[in-house]
């Protein structure tokens, strides 16, 4: 395959029937809005998972890989069982999977199928996701490609570089944060140690399989500008190996000393940038987030994400905002004031994680998520429209897309609203997606045209 070309899917000339199932919009907009509860009510509440349903997980499906945070409410599962990192509804709606044996939740397989019921309840089928080919594969230095950059999704191939925050050193950790745990708990599953040129062989191979993937580049924070200094060279490797000028995906650093540390990403080839401030008002920031509050700031923090913006452009810089850490009308405020700023707002509830200083609370109730997804889209869409575009919709710029991002629904959401379906190359004949009509399925990356968005 040319990498340096851009290979094109062309919608027109496909047959429909090989891609999916074509329903009307209202049909469609009332599944998505039940997958958006499910979803959320998978990630605050868990699934537990009967034994029988798991078999294939690890060889045909993709198991979990707590490369960031673990967040599962149950961090042991039955012996010689493995954990699937995330399932997909009918709709085409992606989940991770928070594994708690105590949720009403629960995934069984019945004459071969899975199915998700609510207290013995049928709601939904289900199916585990694909492992990716190169999961088999090792980098040119030896390391296993999933524990350099595992698949977050369909679609959001991930590097953690540093998986450890300095604020857990000082007992300033957010509270709701778990990462440092995560990395002793689960240190055989990701390498330590990534090299830049590992990171463009995995991203590479991922692209050679079909996946047209974004990138995601995180760490815990680490001092002055450390963080964006060691992100630059995974992105001019990957544009190396791939023969590109930009790169799809983003870095999710704390705002930086050096603004014009921002420059440098963007002029390095990648296209989004997130700061998150994980919660709005000034005193719920000074009390979750204590150690961002000590050593940067809430008002600093805002001032770098106007700049970010300024740099990257409108709707390609995000900072997350928890639901359910602070009163709905502040979480709100903060949704507008972020996109009258031209920043998105990844909807993410708060997952109540294991080793946190959260731990034992619980998470507010599914209704109170659905319903802070719901208003705050509707914000964002007076407010800060570009996300409701195509380009940016589908671009992976802004926390992932509604095939990456596991973890909020408000991209699913939108969905709802504008009747968008992305498309993958492998999708081409498994036929199963869902969608409204042809005008409707939308380019799943910069790189891969689809249809009349290309």
């Amino acid at each position: 395959m040319d990498l340096k070309a851009e290979p094109k899917i062309d919608v027109n000339t496909i047959d429909l029937k090989s891609i999916g199932t074509q329903i009307d919009f209202g049909e469609f907009q009332r599944k998505i809005l039940k997958e958006i509860e499910y979803k959320l009510a998978i990630l605050t509440d868990g699934v537990s998972i009967e034994e029988e349903a798991m078999e294939g997980v690890g060889s045909l499906w993709k198991e979990n890989i707590n490369w960031l945070f673990d967040y599962s409410t149950d961090r042991e599962v039955k012996p010689g069982t493995v954990p699937p990192e995330d399932c997909r509804l009918p709709m085409g709606t992606t989940v991770m999977i928070n594994y708690n044996a105590r949720s009403p939740h629960h995934i069984r397989k019945e004459n071969g199928q899975l199915i998700l019921e609510k207290n013995g309840r049928f709601l939904t089928t289900v199916e585990w996701l694909e492992r990716p080919k190169y999961y088999s594969k090792l980098t040119s230095d030896g390391t296993p490609m999933q524990k350099v950059a595992p698949l977050f999704g369909d679609c959001d191939v991930c590097v953690n570089f540093v998986n450890r925050c300095m604020y857990f050193k000082t007992n300033d950790q957010c509270l709701f944060c778990n990462m440092n745990p995560t990395a002793e708990w689960h240190k055989e599953e990701v390498a330590a140690r990534k090299l830049a040129k590992s990171v463009g062989e995995v991203v590479k191979a991922a692209f050679e399989e079909g996946i047209n993937w974004h990138i995601v580049l995180t760490s815990g924070t680490l001092p002055a500008n450390k963080v964006t200094e060691l992100a630059v060279p995974y992105v001019e490797a990957i544009r190396v190996e791939l023969g590109w000028d930009t790169v799809p995906g983003f870095l999710n650093p704390t705002v930086v000393r050096d603004l014009s540390e921002v420059d440098r990403v963007y002029k390095a080839g990648l296209r989004g940038l997130g700061h998150n401030l994980e919660v709005w008002h000034p005193d719920a920031f000074k009390m979750i987030c204590p150690g961002k509050h000590k050593t940067i700031g809430r008002e600093r923090w805002i001032e770098g994400l106007k700049y970010a913006v300024s740099v990257f452009g409108r709707g390609n810089v995000y900072s997350n905002l928890l639901m359910g850490l602070e009163p709905k009308e502040s979480f709100l405020e903060g949704v507008q004031a972020q996109a009258e700023m031209g920043v998105f707002t990844p909807c993410h509830p708060w997952m109540v994680l294991p080793g946190s200083k959260l731990e034992g609370y619980r998470a507010p109730q599914v209704e109170t998520m659905v319903e802070l997804t719901s208003r705050a889209v509707d914000i964002m869409e007076k407010y800060l429209p570009e996300v409701f575009t195509p380009e940016i919709w589908s671009s992976g710029h802004t926390a992932g897309c509604d095939r990456g991002n596991l973890l909020c629904a408000q991209w699913q959401e939108i969905r709802r609203r504008t009747g968008f379906t992305l498309v993958q190359p492998n999708d081409v004949g498994k036929g199963r997606l869902v969608y409204i009509d042809r005008d409707h399925l939308i380019v799943s990356s910069p790189y891969v045209q689809i249809g009349k968005t290309a």
